[in-house]
């Protein structure tokens, strides 16, 4: 023997065989019975078999069919596959199959249901003659399964996506019924306010013709119920004008313009201060606030606010109004008109921006019940929100936001 020469190593197909990952199963092509004379670590593994359990046994007395498949389908494909490659002696796949294994009485008895890819290997001599059959299994149960469950997500989705433009439609339906009612309503409220104005001011002016020529005529009483009537007249003409200006709100279009918060509230206190001279309120305005959106809708929402703040201090001794800024936990810039005026309950706070509705009596605090609901209106056009915080006898805070008017966020 030349030592220069190696001996090349032989291959070791059974330890390739019984540690490779594809699942094996080698028979006999002794028709009916299909003896098992081999398979790989992984089948049995896969099917809870142990290799000296099935070796020499038919395959479908080693793995017996389940009880359920009443008319033998799993078998008579099975066979009808063996025949094709006994006949053919070429490769055959199967469709993806339901394969029901055995399990083992210790564990409950009964059957797992898988579902494999099945595919038969002719196995020939050197003479070409069939002396095996190679049964290769790739187990598709969990890609099947995913399969159906994506069809079946797919499936929802589909029936979800319509009924988004199911409800999309009739929201767009209920918005436009909506925003034509609105219209309507804007239209009719904006007529009668407008329509009211004359008689008012007629009422108003033969009331005043009346007390200044012919007061002599008028006793006492007399002439106080007719200044009555003028009051409740002015007061009527007041209520008047928030209708019309809430109206117009809905149509009027926002400019976005940078606005100097800091100088609008300077010139109301001004405005408050030179009404009532006779009062001593102390004013703390924060300098340099600013922000964006429509200068003459936001010097509405501040008039309101410190007007309600000049109102409900009438009573104060040491009256204070605050108006400032702070920032929110998000970042969100928050501006506040802040008084330690009369005050009211929190509990009446859902109603506080509703048109018409007041806290306290006319005989009490006198105004319209608009002003707030005009500010809400303003505020919300701006994107923002507003509220109030407030205890008897201990003030009010009104809070507002313009998410469009942040100075960082303002177009300059």
């Amino acid at each position: 023997m030349d030592p220069k020469k190696t001996e090349t190593p032989e291959v070791d197909y059974k330890g390739i065989f019984d540690s490779g990952s594809a699942l094996y199963l080698i028979l006999l092509p002794d028709a009916p019975t299909f003896t098992i004379i081999g398979a790989s670590g992984i089948y049995l593994a896969s099917t809870n078999r142990k290799l000296e359990d099935i070796v020499g046994k038919g395959v479908f007395e080693a793995f017996p069919p389940n009880p359920s498949d009443m008319k033998g389908l799993m078998e008579k494909t099975f066979r009808a596959a063996f025949a094709r490659v006994m006949e053919t002696k070429t490769v055959d796949v199967m469709p993806v199959q339901q394969y029901d294994i055995p399990r083992a009485e210790s564990e409950g008895g009964g059957f797992d249901t898988r579902y494999w890819s099945v595919t038969h290997n002719p196995i020939l001599d050197a003479k070409g003659r069939l002396i095996q059959l190679a049964q290769r299994v790739e187990d598709v149960t969990e890609l099947l399964r995913l399969k159906r469950r994506g069809e079946v997500l797919t499936k929802r989705f589909d029936q979800m996506e319509t009924e988004v433009m199911l409800r999309a439609r009739e929201i767009k339906d209920a918005n436009n019924q909506l925003a034509e009612t609105n219209r309507a309503l804007e239209a009719f409220s904006y007529t009668v306010s407008h329509d009211l104005h004359g008689p008012l001011r007629s009422m108003i002016s033969f009331g005043e013709i009346l007390l200044s020529d012919h007061k002599a005529a008028l006793n006492a009483e007399g002439q106080e119920h007719l200044q009555g009537i003028m009051d409740a007249g002015r007061r009527m003409g007041l209520l008047v004008d928030g209708i019309l200006n809430f109206a117009r709100l809905s149509r009027q279009e926002i400019q976005r313009e940078r606005i100097d918060l800091t100088g609008l509230a300077q010139a109301l206190r001004k405005q408050l201060v030179s009404a009532e001279r006779g009062r001593k309120v102390e004013f703390v305005i924060e300098p340099a606030m600013t922000a964006a959106g429509d200068p003459l809708l936001v010097d509405v929402v501040l008039q309101n606010l410190m007007s309600n703040a000049w109102k409900f201090t009438a009573k104060k001794d040491a009256a204070k109004i605050e108006v400032g800024q702070m920032a929110a936990e998000n970042g969100e810039t928050v501006f506040f008109v802040r008084d330690n005026g009369a005050g009211f309950d929190m509990q009446h706070a859902p109603k506080l921006f509703e048109s018409f509705n007041r806290l306290h009596p006319d005989a009490e605090f006198a105004g319209t019940g608009i002003g707030l609901a005009t500010a809400k209106k303003i505020i919300q056009l701006h994107e923002g929100r507003i509220w109030a915080n407030s205890k008897p006898d201990e003030g009010t805070t009104f809070f507002f936001t313009l998410p469009i008017g942040c100075p960082e966020r303002a177009a300059v």
